[in-house]
């Protein structure tokens, strides 16, 4: 399973796609930037646990989206 997930970012890296999590006064946000252009989740996360979960599963999704 881990190597699903890494070759999804390590794909996604290749492609100008990066997935981070920027810190607020409310919790963690999570940025992604596809080429310069960054798009901010409107979910805030209070653990690095959960966004780090949520930032696997981003990468996951947009490697089988765009990957055919």
């Amino acid at each position: 399973m881990n190597t699903d997930k890494h070759q999804a970012m390590s794909w996604a890296l290749k492609n100008g796609i990066k997935i981070y999590t920027v810190a607020t006064r409310k919790g963690l946000g999570i940025v992604i930037e596809d080429n310069g252009k960054k798009v901010r989740s409107p979910d805030l996360y209070t653990n690095n646990k959960d966004a780090s979960a949520k930032i696997w599963e981003l990468y996951t999704y947009l490697y089988k989206k765009y990957n055919k």
